[in-house]
């Protein structure tokens, strides 16, 4: 980043000009603060804040925000409980600002991948006390706690931020995880009942799947039971995953009853190591259809 004098001259001249407006202008009157007041100084500074990093990352590049978090990290210094001498849970909070308020990708243009700037502005330290790769994962796992924060604050469900949060790529491009909060939100109000029956049965296949080998590949040869009939032939009419998110996940709800049906019927670990690695392949499927969207398992009873 090429910084020149005046680029250094106007930024001091930004913090003089925000110095003045704290010292002289709010206090210009001897008084109490109220709430409101305090309220809406504290919006301002916040405001500003979240516009400075947009302009930055918007002419510089986003990477500068990975570099800034990766070095502080890198040295050891990430917040800890109360502990948050740098502010580095406000500034993530504007970084992830930034991105959801500020940024407007062109037709065509990739959205900021936090996670690949993050692991790229830790490769380029030098003398970290940690090691880059682990640099960039704690950064990583900061930055996507703040996008959940961010995206509760703003009223979405703990647990539907959750459920997207950690299905894969919230990181990666934050702008897609808000479109996929918000779908889920609309969708699981128009069907709770589904929804709150899904995760249960979505827990279970989690867990399973992680216990052990799925087969390469479903096989419909081997199935044994209607059950497991029923399930592959519920996913299969799901199609590719193109499509709006709302559309997806109402068609995902349908899944309710055949997945029900398959766990009632169906003993997954079968005896016969093929037919195992196959019902354990047709898991599998099932579960990436949501995961492309969310960690269904996480959501907790109804919205």
């Amino acid at each position: 980043m090429n910084v020149t004098g005046l680029d250094w001259g106007v930024l001091l001249a930004i913090v003089l000009v925000l110095f003045a407006l704290d010292l002289l202008v709010a206090t210009l009157r001897p008084h109490a603060v109220g709430f409101r007041e305090a309220a809406a100084w504290s919006a301002f500074f916040v405001t500003a804040a979240v516009g400075f990093g947009a302009a930055l990352g918007g002419l510089e590049g986003w990477g500068y925000a990975g570099q800034f978090f990766a070095g502080y990290f890198g040295l050891g210094e990430s917040p800890t409980g109360s502990r948050d001498p740098y502010g580095l849970r406000r500034a993530g909070q504007g970084a992830v600002r930034a991105v959801l308020d500020f940024w407007r990708p062109k037709a065509g243009e990739k959205a900021p991948d936090l996670e690949a700037l993050v692991a790229d502005a830790a490769q380029g330290y030098k003398g970290l006390k940690q090691a880059p790769d682990v640099v960039a994962k704690s950064v990583a796992a900061f930055l996507l706690d703040r996008l959940a924060y961010v995206l509760t604050a703003r009223g979405y469900a703990a647990d539907e931020v959750a459920a997207v949060a950690e299905a894969p790529g919230a990181l990666a491009d934050p702008i897609d995880a808000l479109q996929r909060v918000e779908a889920l939100q609309r969708v699981r109000r128009e069907r709770p009942d589904d929804f709150a029956a899904l995760a249960e049965p979505f827990k279970r296949a989690k867990n399973i799947v992680a216990q052990a080998a799925p087969g390469a590949a479903i096989d419909p040869k081997l199935f044994e039971a209607d059950a497991v009939r029923g399930l592959y032939e519920a996913v299969s009419r799901l199609g590719t995953d193109g499509g709006a998110y709302e559309e997806r996940l109402r068609a995902l709800a349908e899944l309710r009853a055949p997945i029900a049906r398959f766990f009632d019927d169906v003993l997954v670990m079968a005896e016969d190591a093929r037919v195992r690695a196959n019902r354990l392949a047709l898991l599998q499927k099932t579960l990436s259809h949501f995961y492309r969207i969310a960690d269904i398992s996480r959501l907790g009873g109804t919205s």
